[in-house]
């Protein structure tokens, strides 16, 4: 497994590109539990103006291709190298990072962790680069 990761990425900055396609990857995963269908009629908007298509159209992500799922579940065996702490501030800068052009919030990260923007960031990279080590040392044992 640690073997895969590190020749898919080639550096460390191909880890994190790999963690960031990770949780894209969740995000298009099916939902947990199953839809409950009341009734066998469509559903009808209640504004006839918006029945026929006259508003903007909504897009989904679509699905995750196999390939997808699959590097995100080694990302995910990946990340059970590191502690709790370390693992939880790179899947939720992660998350944070998914549909924003300027990478993640490091602020609103840190108010969830109670720890300040900058201080996020440096355990990011540290955590990211933990990560790389121990995968490297994992794969010459």
């Amino acid at each position: 497994m640690e073997n895969r990761i590190i020749e898919e990425a080639g550096d460390v900055d191909g880890l994190v590109e790999m963690l960031f396609e990770a949780a894209l990857t969740e995000r298009r995963l099916p939902g947990v539990l199953k839809k409950k269908y009341k009734v066998v009629w469509p559903d009808i908007p209640p504004d006839p103006n918006l029945a026929f298509g006259y508003n903007e159209a909504q897009l989904s992500l679509g699905n995750a291709s196999a390939a997808e799922i699959d590097r995100y579940d080694r990302m995910l065996l990946a990340t059970h190298l590191l502690d709790g702490e370390d693992a939880k501030i790179l899947w939720a800068a992660a998350h944070s990072q998914v549909n924003r052009d300027r990478g993640p919030a490091w602020r609103q990260i840190g108010r969830l962790l109670g720890k300040g923007g900058p201080t996020v960031k440096r355990r990011f990279e540290r955590a990211i680069l933990t990560l790389w080590f121990r995968l490297q040392s994992n794969r010459a044992v």
